[in-house]
């Protein structure tokens, strides 16, 4: 419904463009903090990363912006590189920098350390401990009203 009122707005040529995140496989640093997080709550693992990194279906993103009535759509990947100062800091970012903090406390945790610090080993072990260096990728998603 948002995409068709995004349509129905533009003007006959317009172009209505977005980005979404693409499938954590494309984002090595979201799945492996997922599964180091999920480790600590067997059974009932915080399902923040399900969110941002859920639309990713490239025929699924097509197919919702041509029934809105879009032309011309094209989805396309986008791949950037990253850098954090350290493992450290962007584990603490993305453990406490979120909404998934308030996901770990409502599973009784007061004191989020021993998970930031194990997710930061998981990501030095792949991407480097200072600086990190790791790959980023997203969906540019575009279509035009006719």
């Amino acid at each position: 419904a948002a995409l068709a009122e995004a349509r129905r707005v533009l003007r006959s040529g317009g172009e209505l463009a977005f980005n979404v995140w693409d499938s954590p496989a494309r984002n090595r640093y979201a799945e492996m903090t997922d599964a180091v997080v999920g480790g600590f709550f067997p059974g009932n693992p915080p399902p923040f990363f399900q969110v941002p990194f859920g639309y990713h279906d490239r025929k699924t993103l097509r197919s919702v912006m041509e029934g809105a009535g879009f032309a011309k759509v094209a989805v396309e990947e986008v791949a950037l590189d990253t850098t954090s100062p350290s493992a450290a800091e962007a584990a603490k970012g993305l453990v406490e920098g979120c909404p998934l903090i308030v996901q770990i406390q409502e599973r009784g945790v007061s004191d989020p350390e021993p998970i930031v610090q194990a997710v930061a080993a998981k990501l030095a072990s792949e991407f480097g401990r200072a600086p990190l260096r790791c790959k980023l990728g997203a969906l540019w998603v575009a279509g035009t009203r006719s």
